[in-house]
């Protein structure tokens, strides 16, 4: 019977991935790890620990008392502004957390959300970036989250998902691009979106349906898995400004080379997910 340890059950993936199999195998054969002020009332079944990544006391006798089979590791740190502002806290969570988890699982399958921002995106490939193509990460979370699927892949039994950029809701309502933007607009404020930094856009429950077949197969090595259509960030915007009633004055369009913050910008990130869509058996519809 399979036994699965998932962490960042509050990230936009991870919550409909803890839905997903605590339905299918039962609460008391799923635990999920969210951060520890997580208000535990926000989950109204299951079997759900508070614990940090880095807390490896905590870890070890979650992974103890559970005895995981599987695990998925679907947490890190993501904010572009909070990782380049604390590179070192973005090393710890991103990279000394994936050890923590790595150093636990050595006889379990593992499999590890990554992400399409291990590339720049300045000179990308016509069809987009395979898995054999070589990444180089311009900002701490594209560094931190390549260190840590080196990490990784010291598991014996280790798969890991770059994912493009999954469109759904959030637990928490303000994570992933949609509520994001939306949350932001609701509030009136103004936000300058970038048309030329593109991404593989794919809805959530496509992005999930994939990963949990794969997972199931219990694939090893790397796949990419991002959806048939790259998208920008201000294409986002404009979806959202013609879907509801928000503000248009809201959304501000620019180049990412006019951008002043100082933050590094990708360009063309779009995956090749071939491999992906084979091994699953099916395309994801292009979104929207």
């Amino acid at each position: 019977m399979k036994r699965v340890l998932i962490t960042g059950i509050t990230s936009l993936h991870g919550w409909p991935l803890y839905k997903t199999l605590t339905t299918q195998l039962g609460a008391q054969q799923v635990l999920g790890l969210c951060p520890p002020k997580t208000r535990l009332a926000g989950f109204p079944v299951g079997n759900v620990l508070p614990c940090c990544m880095n807390d490896v006391p905590g870890l070890r006798a979650a992974f103890t008392q559970f005895r995981p089979t599987h695990v998925i590791h679907a947490a890190g740190m993501c904010d572009l502004d909070v990782c380049e502002l604390w590179p070192s806290l973005a090393y710890q969570r991103n990279v000394e957390g994936a050890r923590n988890v790595a150093q636990l699982s050595r006889d379990c399958h593992v499999l590890y959300c990554s992400t399409d921002l291990i590339f720049s995106g300045h000179e990308p490939p016509a069809a987009g970036y395979d898995e054999a193509s070589p990444p180089d990460p311009i900002s701490m979370i594209g560094t931190t989250f390549l260190q840590a699927e080196q990490v990784i892949t010291q598991v014996p039994a280790a798969l890991i998902l770059r994912k493009g950029l999954p469109m759904g809701e959030s637990f928490s309502g303000r994570k992933g691009p949609l509520d994001y933007l939306a949350h932001r607009f609701r509030q009136h404020k103004p936000l300058t979106l970038f048309y030329d930094e593109l991404r593989s856009a794919l809805y959530l429950d496509d992005f999930i349906t994939g990963l949990c077949v794969l997972w199931e197969q219990e694939a090893t090595g790397l796949y990419h898995f991002g959806g048939p259509q790259r998208v920008s960030l201000y294409a986002i915007g404009q979806y959202l400004m013609a879907t509801r009633p928000y503000d248009p004055a809201c959304l501000l369009r620019a180049s990412r080379l006019e951008d002043r913050t100082g933050l590094p910008r990708i360009g063309n990130v779009a995956l090749h997910s071939q491999r992906a869509y084979t091994a699953m058996g099916f395309t994801p519809r292009a979104w929207p």
